[in-house]
């Protein structure tokens, strides 16, 4: 005999994170830098869960609140001797201080003063971070980068960013990326 019990689940998650990223960057040459990143992150995870089981011996299984009193003739009123359903509330929270995922970054000049200035990118990820504690991807993400852009009477220079996130571990996951 298989019998099915409604069960009410309330659920509330909370993460938060606190990043901080020193990084660093040295121009080799005029048109090629290089640049290096490593956050350092904390992150909190709150978890509370409120169930509300019926008694299984109560014959429609209702989810009604036993604790308050009601007018007789109103259907949701407990009855004498009526059983409650049981409310099971649980939380459970860590936190968690750690490196994130480094991050090395190329930006070459390929043009400069033409028509457009033109600079492509290369950056690459490596799992250094915890993704169990969401501190990293666990995976090696790499994204090459195109940026055009062009100065506009000396104060304003519009650029357009066009970028493929390549996710190394699986190529389905990848994205495109742009910015203007």
């Amino acid at each position: 005999f298989t019998n099915f019990l409604p069960v009410l689940v309330h659920a509330n998650i909370n993460v938060q994170a606190t990043i901080g990223t020193p990084s660093i960057t040295y121009g080799v040459t005029p048109d090629l830098d290089v640049n290096l990143s490593l956050p350092l992150i904390e992150t909190y995870l709150n978890v509370k869960v409120n169930d509300t089981v019926p008694d299984p011996r109560l014959p429609q299984f209702m989810l009604r609140d036993c604790s308050t009193t009601g007018s007789p003739d109103d259907p949701n009123t407990c009855k004498p001797g009526e059983i409650r359903p049981t409310m099971i509330n649980r939380q459970a929270a860590d936190r968690a201080v750690g490196f994130g995922d480094l991050l090395l970054r190329f930006k070459y000049i390929v043009l400069r003063d033409k028509p457009v200035d033109l600079a492509a990118g290369l950056s690459v990820s490596f799992p250094s971070g915890d993704p169990d504690n969401f501190q990293g991807t666990g995976n090696y993400p790499l994204q090459p980068e195109l940026v055009v852009s062009k100065v506009i009477a000396e104060r304003f220079e519009p650029l357009l960013n066009l970028s493929v996130n390549i996710n190394a571990d699986d190529v389905s996951r990848s994205s495109f990326r742009w910015a203007v």
